[in-house]
């Protein structure tokens, strides 16, 4: 057996990639820490694990997101793409039910202030406080724990739906983005 000495090892990373640190915990059954791809992970179940869109992250738009996030917030419904999800951005709240799920029964990502941070979770509930005010009740998937975040609190809801490629329902979507209603089930 031959021994390994700093000789072997500075041998090895010449012919070797370097991972970073980031993907060295993917690669060890690690979990990549941003709470997007944590929140898609779940939403998902287990079609896809954070790391791969981590990886689609990486690969298609170009930047590495870090352990204390990173991803922008714009790339959000991007970044659900690579997972089969149309992800569109709720204005202030409407469209929302009060079990979590957007009036067309898609589920709702949130993201909030956290720490000087956006930080992603899947809304579960929507209740009123006692001043009629909207309570954000959610699951986060990357410290798994509930909590809740009230309506002038939260940064930004996205309903996550999915995007069939063999979908039983015949119509189209148009440039706005809504149904045409004059699609049917096949």
């Amino acid at each position: 057996m031959k021994k390994l000495t700093r000789k072997n090892l500075d041998e090895l990373a010449k012919v070797m990639p370097s991972l970073n640190k980031e993907l060295q915990q993917s690669y060890m059954g690690g979990y990549i820490p941003s709470c997007v791809f944590n929140a898609y992970d779940y939403l998902d179940g287990d079609i896809y694990n954070a790391n791969h869109y981590y990886e689609q992250t990486s690969g298609n738009l170009g930047y590495v997101p870090t352990s204390s996030g990173g991803v922008n917030t714009s790339d959000i419904p991007t970044i659900g793409s690579y997972g089969g999800f149309d992800v569109r951005e709720i204005p202030a709240g409407s469209g929302v039910t009060t079990s979590g799920y957007t009036t067309n029964g898609e589920r709702i990502m949130m993201t909030y202030n956290s720490g000087g941070i956006d930080h992603a979770v899947v809304v579960t509930s929507v209740s009123k406080d006692s001043s009629g005010n909207a309570v954000y009740h959610y699951y986060d998937p990357t410290n798994k724990k509930y909590g809740t975040v009230y309506n002038n609190q939260y940064s930004a809801l996205y309903s996550v739906g999915y995007i069939y490629t063999d979908s039983p329902v015949s119509g189209s979507y148009d440039s706005s983005g809504s149904y045409d209603s004059s699609g049917s089930y096949a």
